[in-house]
């Protein structure tokens, strides 16, 4: 069987035609990268020949073929209508480089160096804990997501010092006032008074980069004392609790960053510039003009990078297609107790991965794949219902997916629902969704699973392995 959707496929047919996705219409797009998929297949079929693989090749699957596409989307049909595949904003990992979000098995780690600085941001509406002029000082390792700040989370039952130094007044958790002295080359000061993280919470600050505006000090359940300044920087849509918090605290959600990378005009006079490096340098000049910026070392760590382009990768607050891991955890888990895998570890492997997945982004901003095909009224909410579904469908079940971007939204509905201002989605599933609806999508000699094996290496237990599994456990309630 060959996989032959997603990024890879998409960037060798491109580098071959020298060409960018930008330099064609979607289409062609796809077409030019179905050829090539077709084009490698013959050669590897060749090779296996030659190697005296132990098949006639007459029985293979091809993921692009209609067939397949119609068992993968009969799939997401019932993830969709069961309530387990849906649509949510949250910050994912987003790739600058590959201009998508990618799921967690799609991220590797490699030592990266950021810069950290501190940062004073003045406190403009007291209360009687905290004076007008005081300062809250924060520590972070992305300066470029400080246009996006609209708040700053302290933990609520600990105690935060007030420290003189330099004529200012700043506040730090207690137990990071050394550390801090240190790195901010304080030569003299001294602790004033010391309250606690609720005495703080409503204290309104200039924001450090947007400064006609304010923000409040909220309470965050993130909040640490192992390092930094006790203060947490909140910018929502650029991290998972930042999020959660934001949005039971009703803070603003500013999206500053486009899909390569570059600042936009919600990051003020920085817009067009790429995110990390220079926006990095010239958000941290600006601080320091002010005399805001209080420290800055750079720091080297290991950081989540796209396991294809080997670039860095950033949290990035999109609307995504996810699948809800959470409710039916207890199922995959209960299915994998009868599965039986050599090296015998490989089970337990399994069991912590999926322990540890809350939620699976299975949407991808790309052309080259299977389409999520979901309609949106007039209001933009998507329309669940199973006669669109089985429409669409059938219309892959004769034409193939590319039908999808052929035709326009109405050509694409029932009867019934056109001329109502219906949109649809134009994203594309996650390659894994493609691979892991194989043991319901290939009926090898008319057999339909679940089947006595499944072999690969042990590099798919993050991959092949799980998406196989969960989807299965979806779809037949069994591994």
């Amino acid at each position: 069987g060959w996989d032959t959707h997603g990024l890879p496929i998409e960037n060798k047919m491109l580098a071959e035609l020298k060409m960018t996705k930008d330099d064609l219409d979607q289409v062609t797009l796809r077409k030019e990268a179905a050829k090539y998929a077709l084009k490698q297949i013959e050669i590897q079929k060749g090779q296996f020949e030659q190697m005296q693989l132990f098949t006639d090749m007459k029985e293979k699957y091809v993921t692009l073929d209609k067939n397949f596409e119609v068992g993968q989307l009969e799939l997401f049909k019932k993830m969709a209508l069961d309530g387990i595949a849906y649509k949510g904003l949250k910050p994912v990992y987003w790739s600058p480089s590959s201009e998508s979000a990618l799921a967690e098995a799609e991220v590797e780690y490699q030592d990266h160096v950021s810069p950290q600085v501190i940062v004073a941001f003045k406190v403009v509406k007291g209360n009687a804990a905290v004076a007008e002029g005081d300062n809250i000082l924060i520590m972070t390792t992305t300066p470029w997501t400080l246009p996006a700040n609209s708040g700053v989370a302290v933990g609520k039952d600990f105690d935060y010092a007030f420290v003189s130094a330099n004529n200012k007044t700043f506040i730090i958790a207690s137990e990071l006032v050394e550390s801090v002295a240190t790195l901010a080359k304080w030569e003299e000061f001294n602790i004033v008074k010391t309250v606690k993280g609720s005495d703080l919470v409503g204290v309104e600050y200039r924001r450090p980069i947007l400064r006609e505006k304010t923000a409040p000090v909220i309470l965050g359940h993130h909040v640490t004392t192992d390092a930094g300044t006790g203060l947490v920087h909140m910018a929502p849509l650029f991290g998972e609790d930042d999020y959660l918090i934001g949005k039971d605290n009703n803070l603003e959600m500013i999206m500053h960053v486009d899909s390569k990378g570059y600042l936009t005009e919600e990051a003020g006079k920085y817009a067009g510039l790429f995110y990390g490096k220079e926006g990095n340098i010239e958000i941290g000049k600006f601080l320091d003009a002010e005399g805001d910026l209080l420290s800055l070392k750079f720091l080297k760590h290991s950081y989540p990078h796209d396991w294809r382009t080997h670039q860095p990768v950033i949290y990035r607050g999109v609307p995504q297609w996810f699948v809800n891991i959470n409710s039916i955890k207890d199922q995959i888990l209960a299915a994998l107790k009868d599965v039986k895998s050599n090296p015998d570890w490989g089970v337990s492997r399994m069991e912590k991965m999926i322990a540890g997945r809350t939620e699976w982004t299975i949407s991808r901003q790309r052309t080259w794949g299977v389409p999520i095909i979901v309609f949106y009224d007039a209001e933009g909410n998507p329309v669940i219902k199973e006669e669109l579904f089985d429409h669409v469908i059938k219309l892959v079940s004769e034409h193939g997916s590319d039908i999808w971007w052929e035709k326009t939204t109405d050509e694409l509905l029932p009867e019934s629902y056109r001329g109502k201002n219906f949109t649809r989605e134009m994203d594309i599933m996650d390659v894994w969704f493609d691979s892991g609806s194989s043991s319901i999508a290939v009926k090898p000699d008319g057999n339909d699973g679940p089947f006595d094996m499944y072999l690969e290496g042990s590099d798919q237990y993050r991959g092949w392995f799980n998406s196989s599994l969960i989807n299965s456990v979806v779809y037949r309630g069994v591994a």
